[in-house]
């Protein structure tokens, strides 16, 4: 009776077991395709950080920055590369316990144990992503704060509160000791919003 309500006979129980159990090949098809598409992600969202970084630092290389400024771009090339090195091996430790899977799916023929492989796989690429989805996030809020320490060091910030860079108009070497010039030079003055030539007249200190 089995026989006439089955959808497919087999022949001995041998073969039934290859019509139930899902073609392994199929599995490990899928298993490559999820995890080519979660690297390349995580890549495009390296990319992106990355590019953010470079442009911070062309904004440090345009407006002068002093000692500390330069301390603080310094901490973010290094911050940068830490965040770089550590997402591409957290990135080749979660593929190699892919691999180690991929390895013992294609050992294993029944059915249930190839579903807690493949469950565990699931799992594995959540964990990945959730992990690599916090550390970007933690490092993108690190990146923003120095970001407006950058901005409150930034000499353009300085301006805006009454101060003036003054310097020479023909060598535009910074002026910071009365020494430097000599009565009747001219002086270039730049302030937040435009810029004065001066001439000196009288010195003091």
């Amino acid at each position: 009776i089995a026989d006439f309500v089955a959808d497919r006979r087999a022949a001995t129980p041998s073969a039934a077991a290859e019509l139930v159990t899902p073609d392994q090949l199929e599995w490990q098809q899928r298993l490559h395709a999820v995890t080519r598409r979660l690297k390349q992600n995580q890549q495009q969202r390296l990319q992106q950080l990355q590019q953010h970084f470079s442009a911070l630092l062309k904004r440090l290389q345009i407006q002068h920055p002093k000692r500390r400024l330069q301390q603080q771009a310094q901490r973010l090339d290094e911050l940068s590369d830490r965040l770089s090195r550590q997402f591409h091996f957290n990135l080749l430790q979660k593929h190699q316990r892919i691999d180690r899977l991929h390895t013992r799916l294609a050992r294993q023929t029944p059915e249930q144990r190839l579903k807690r492989l493949m469950q565990q796989t699931t799992s594995l690429e959540q964990r990945l992503h959730r992990a690599v989805t916090q550390r970007l996030n933690r490092e993108q809020t690190r990146f923003t704060q120095l970001g407006r320490d950058l901005h409150n060091l930034s000499p353009l910030n300085t301006l805006g509160r009454g101060y003036a860079i003054v310097s020479s108009p023909t060598t535009h070497a910074i002026i910071t000791d009365v020494a430097e010039v000599e009565l009747g030079d001219e002086l270039q003055a730049r302030l937040h919003k435009g810029s004065l030539i001066c001439q000196v007249v009288k010195k003091k200190g």
